[in-house]
């Protein structure tokens, strides 16, 4: 990567993005960032234990791995602890490929976006700063982001700025794009299936134009599988009702627009890059004639690992008013991270149950 010429994120902001920074200045204390994280840890304390959680949020909680040679530290983001099945999709698919992977995420792994978003500058580079500082301790090879949107932030801001020295930053889908031959010779799964992309990356349609291109060729690759493209794609491509103003559309709700899209298409499976969409859209899946798929999952099962989406399974459970059924798989989960009955009520009717969500 060629050298930077800004020492900061606001040095940068200025002198190329001044009406950037004009507008998110004008939104101070429009995101509740606690209220996001809490959320996230209420709903994963569901879904897996605490101790069990695979992602690495600290170096020193990887200590063994800081004496080895890194391939790759993967940057899972903030919320994907709220979907643990797309975090082993990635591992799964990483440590196929022989790398030595890192799965980094958590809040103390944040690209800074929630901060920018209130316009506090200083804050969302010092967040930032942390992610990198924990990526760096591994000495990788590599540092790669699953979720797209983090890639979207990265790429717009954080490389303004700052030059990896030693590694290099890109996204998971340019990563294994650049591999696709490996893959497709690794691919146990041959069966035909048709797919479509649903390309919203990001709240600020920041969308990397170039991953969308490079997500599809990566597919192709793979036996099996079809593309079909939806009547909204690509730069027109519509995003779901995550973060996203309806008053702008012409669609009272994006995410069936967009469902029912690629079942007009012909799709079977309803592909998703970005954790925060999946976990939106998976409530709509039993209205249409095909389900969604994050794409590390969707590589995943064509490598032959399964997986089981508990995310959807209580979302669908909590929105049908089984509880009790909820209760009672995720037990030994609830024992090992000491919530009780009455917690998990609340987290489930709060965070599971609304009909619509369009938040972390």
């Amino acid at each position: 990567m060629s050298e930077v010429d800004h020492e900061s994120l606001a040095e940068y902001l200025e002198a190329e993005e001044s009406e950037l920074l004009e507008e998110v200045e004008g939104k101070e204390g429009a995101v509740n960032k606690g209220s996001h994280n809490n959320k996230s840890r209420r709903v994963a304390a569901l879904l897996r234990k605490h101790d069990n959680q695979k992602i690495v949020q600290s170096p020193h909680q990887a200590e063994h791995l800081l004496q080895q040679d890194v391939d790759v530290v993967v940057h899972m983001g903030c919320h994907s602890i709220q979907t643990p099945h797309i975090v082993d999709g990635t591992m799964d698919i990483l440590e196929s490929l022989g790398m030595t992977t890192v799965p980094l995420g958590g809040f103390n792994n944040c690209c800074g976006i929630l901060d920018f978003q209130n316009g506090d500058v200083e804050t969302a580079q010092s967040v930032d700063d942390n992610r990198f500082r924990n990526i760096e301790a591994f000495d990788p090879d590599y540092a790669i982001t699953e979720c797209t949107s983090c890639f979207a932030t990265s790429d717009k801001l954080s490389m303004g700025y700052r030059d990896p020295d030693g590694y290099e930053f890109t996204s998971m889908i340019e990563f294994l794009h650049d591999r696709r031959e490996q893959l497709r010779e690794m691919a146990e799964v041959t069966d035909p299936v048709t797919i479509a992309l649903h390309d919203h990356y990001d709240g600020f349609d920041w969308t990397p134009i170039d991953e969308a291109h490079m997500a599809r060729e990566l597919f192709e690759t793979l036996p099996g599988v079809e593309i079909v493209e939806m009547e909204h794609t690509l730069e027109d491509g519509l995003p779901c009702n995550f973060y996203s103003d309806l008053s702008q559309w012409e669609y009272d709700d994006l995410t069936e627009q967009v469902y029912q899209e690629a079942a007009d298409a012909g799709a079977d499976l309803l592909i998703n890059f970005w954790h925060a969409c999946h976990r939106n859209m998976v409530v709509y899946d039993p209205h249409f004639p095909l389900e969604t798929r994050n794409y590390a999952n969707f590589i995943g099962e064509r490598l032959g690992f399964e997986y089981r989406d508990i995310t959807k399974e209580y979302k669908l459970a909590a929105r049908n008013g089984k509880i009790d059924a909820i209760l009672n798989d995720a037990a030994p989960v609830l024992e090992a991270n000491g919530i009780s009955d009455s917690e998990a009520r609340s987290i489930i009717r709060e965070d599971l149950a609304p009909q619509q969500d369009k938040g972390c």
